[in-house]
């Protein structure tokens, strides 16, 4: 290993690490229910890994296949199902939505370049009537954006700062309330 090297988070062991996590919280859960979850990932996501992303904000993780795997493997360890989906494009993203949101109990929707004024995503989330949770790698207030961002403001909760861990904790807090009934009335 090269000394002072950042480690990359890419490898099998990492993800079966993972799926290992989420089997063993799936003993926590107050429900066995296999929920149906989408994970958005907007603009720029597609560039994790590449140079010039300061790994303060976006960690180690090598690109975002990595990071799609290794949630994929976390949401089956720990009984829910993960479909994945990233553009560059808001058009597709919100068409997207539209095509999965009958078959999707909840959404985890990073904007990324979309966060401060993403508003077709935000409304066809909200025509979903599914719940979601705003994740992101970095801090956005610590950014110094005032106000938040867009997709926030009907965000069921957000997510920011823990760069990729952040998303293990959205969906296994997403994953319980669920499980809880919290969103039962959007839920079909």
């Amino acid at each position: 290993m090269i000394e002072n090297a950042t480690p990359t988070v890419n490898t099998n062991a990492d993800i079966e690490w993972l799926r290992q996590l989420g089997y063993g919280l799936r003993y926590s859960r107050s429900s066995t229910r296999k929920w149906q979850l989408c994970l958005l990932d907007g603009p720029n996501m597609s560039n994790l890994g590449v140079g010039g992303r300061d790994p303060r904000n976006f960690g180690t993780i090598s690109s975002l296949g990595a990071l799609h795997a290794s949630m994929t493997a976390f949401v089956e360890g720990i009984g829910a199902s993960l479909e994945t989906y990233q553009s560059n494009h808001e058009g597709a993203i919100v068409g997207r939505i539209y095509e999965v949101a009958a078959d999707t109990d909840a959404f985890i929707f990073n904007p990324a370049g979309l966060s401060k004024y993403g508003v077709p995503c935000v409304q066809a989330l909200v025509d979903s009537g599914r719940p979601y949770v705003e994740v992101h790698f970095a801090n956005t207030a610590a950014l110094g954006w005032t106000g938040g961002t867009a997709p926030i403001r009907h965000a069921a909760a957000s997510v920011m700062g823990l760069r990729n861990h952040g998303y293990v904790a959205a969906l296994y807090g997403l994953i319980n309330a669920l499980d809880d009934g919290i969103f039962n009335e959007t839920v079909s």
